[in-house]
């Protein structure tokens, strides 16, 4: 039976591969363009929020009590970086930015899709190792905190700022305001909730170009 760490980990992969699988068929669709930013930055927006509660939460944990956890800590982090790179390439892509627009989007949205899932694979291994170390005692406050971080996380990535200590902590937590700051200034969707419906434009719809 999976303890608290262990099944909070587990379920949070789910919610995220259930946004990705949403934004893909958005795009596979040919949405509106508003259906697909707005999937799109669902997925993007919590995997931000996730991989920075890691960050902050389950990495000290890992590097304190596993034999292995400096070396599993570097390759998270480096790991992370790689993913947050493709992130940044997608929401400028998204957005219009001039040196990504001739950029497929097709191969800028595989390569998020690639990296994200395997900073998962990372993650599922950190969890089942603190899992099975005996003295590791506070997986389940870990897990029930896990939550409450991710939501005043960062909503962007920021793959230049540092990952690991107090001054992540503190870089997360000014990123955090930044980016919710920023995120009302551009209209920008980060809640999961669903949103009221609103009725069709006379326009012709928008579409992200293949």
């Amino acid at each position: 039976m999976k303890d608290a760490l262990h099944q909070m980990m587990s379920e949070a992969h789910a919610r995220l591969e259930k946004r990705l699988v949403s934004a893909k068929e958005s795009m596979e669709a040919h949405a509106e363009r508003r259906e697909i930013v707005q999937s799109t930055d669902a997925f993007l927006v919590n995997t931000c929020r996730h991989t920075a509660a890691i960050c902050d939460l389950v990495l000290p944990a890992a590097r304190t009590h596993l034999a292995n956890g400096q070396e599993l800590v570097h390759r998270y982090v480096m790991q992370c970086k790689r993913s947050e790179r493709a992130i940044v390439r997608a929401k400028q892509r998204m957005y219009g930015e001039a040196h990504t627009i001739a950029a497929p989007w097709q191969t800028i949205w595989d390569s998020v899709v690639t990296e994200v899932r395997a900073l998962h694979v990372i993650e599922q291994e950190l969890v089942t190792d603190l899992s099975n170390v005996t003295d590791f005692r506070r997986r389940d406050a870990l897990a029930g905190r896990f939550e409450s971080v991710a939501d005043h996380s960062p909503t962007r990535p920021h793959p230049s700022s540092p990952h690991t200590g107090i001054l992540a902590h503190v870089s997360r937590w000014l990123w955090g305001w930044a980016d919710r700051f920023w995120d009302v200034a551009e209209g920008r969707i980060v809640s999961d909730r669903a949103l009221p419906q609103e009725p069709d434009e006379p326009e012709a719809p928008d579409r992200i170009a293949a």
